[in-house]
């Protein structure tokens, strides 16, 4: 499906419309809005119109747009269509008696199971509601209580994933012994160093396909979007010699053939590089996805260490681990097992050559929980 991002910076609108296997276009303000009068003509075409995070979200055709930082648009005419078609769906739900508490993260839905039909009234039909279709909807809670009356001690409190009880969500938030400060601190990360707009514009092209190779692939899909952000941010089919597409595949695989294991099927797939497919998107997600899950299994789940491997290789990374285990008495496996012990940063020889702050790199694009990262089966550690 083909992207169209919108975004207000500096009371300038424009946009960038992406079509894949070409290049990115930029589209001009003029054009945007009349744009969006013949998309006001054609709402009835709209689907998928929802809100994620603080973005708006919408398809038509083979097109998806995403207008970013919502908010910053609400006072424009050319968009205010669509936030009364957003109105109008929350009005709408909320009638149907959902009851979502946004503040916890959790749906209340009358003692029935989130996959089952949501009963309305005596004389209406029954609606289905997928997993999705609830978590992407945005409500305010203020909305909320004004039309219905919440009463959570009363209410069957259902968490979104259902192997979690709401007990344990909230028990999650909480286990941060470090600030998030310190955690940049020790990993090098400067917030006055980091490219927001690419970013931005790396999460809305690409995030959907990055999800589905990471879920596929058991990974965390914002980290892997951290790497494509800090890799090249933008996805080329120009073959190099060098970095290949939005993962940057070297050329040096081309010929290899990977077996990374398939979460969805429980078997292993079968992926060879080739130049025709090192540069196309999708397969080139894939093929940093089974890359860096690899590099996950001979780090012994270390995705700190992983991520260095991925950039300098897994035969440099040995040589790193091997020096720096030599110099402190330190076994492969006690350093490994331990993410947090980052002494190994300091080991690094020129021949190797890659980015030796390639860690600090990425993690400056990550959108996860930064600590849990540095937990060591479950566990915390102390950051040395």
């Amino acid at each position: 499906m083909n992207r169209f991002i919108i975004r207000n910076r500096d009371n300038n609108l424009h946009g960038i419309y992406y079509e894949d296997g070409k290049e990115p276009e930029y589209i001009d303000e003029e054009t945007i809005r009349v744009m969006l009068n013949d998309l006001k003509r054609r709402k009835n075409k709209i689907n998928d119109l929802r809100v994620r995070s603080n973005r708006l979200e919408f398809s038509m055709g083979d097109i998806k747009t995403t207008i970013v930082n919502k908010d910053g648009f609400k006072k424009d005419e050319s968009f205010k269509f669509l936030f009364d078609m957003i109105s109008k769906k929350r009005y709408k739900l909320i009638k149907r008696g959902i009851i979502i508490a946004t503040s916890f993260g959790i749906i209340a839905t009358a003692g029935l199971t989130i996959n089952n039909a949501i009963k309305l009234d005596n004389n209406a039909e029954s609606t289905s509601y997928s997993d999705e279709a609830l978590e992407d909807t945005d409500f305010d809670d203020k909305i909320i209580k004004e039309k219905v009356d919440v009463q959570y001690q009363n209410s069957d409190l259902m968490s979104i994933s259902s192997d979690n009880t709401y007990e344990e969500k909230l028990e999650d938030n909480d286990i941060e012994e470090y600030t998030l400060d310190e955690l940049k601190d020790v990993i090098g990360i400067d917030d006055n160093n980091i490219d927001y707009e690419k970013e931005e514009l790396t999460r809305d092209l690409y995030f959907d396909l990055i999800e589905k190779y990471s879920n596929m692939y058991g990974l965390d899909a914002d980290l892997i979007c951290a790497i494509a952000t800090q890799e090249s941010g933008i996805h080329s089919n120009r073959l190099s010699k060098y970095g290949n597409g939005l993962m940057q595949i070297e050329h040096v695989h081309v010929g290899e053939t990977l077996h990374p294991y398939n979460c969805e099927t429980s078997e292993k797939d079968t992926l060879l590089i080739t130049d025709n497919n090192i540069t196309d998107l999708e397969y080139n997600i894939r093929l940093g996805c089974a890359i860096y899950q690899d590099c996950l299994n001979k780090m012994q789940g270390n995705e700190i260490a992983a991520l260095q491997a991925y950039n300098m290789g897994l035969g440099a990374m040995n040589n790193i681990l091997n020096d720096y285990c030599n110099s402190t008495g330190k076994t492969k496996e006690e350093v490994l097992n331990d993410k947090t012990d980052l002494g190994w940063r300091n080991y690094f020889k020129e021949k190797y050559g890659g980015d030796k702050r390639y860690v600090s790199h990425v993690l400056r694009y990550y959108q996860g929980n930064l600590s849990k990262l540095f937990y060591s089966n479950g566990e915390e550690s102390k950051i040395i």
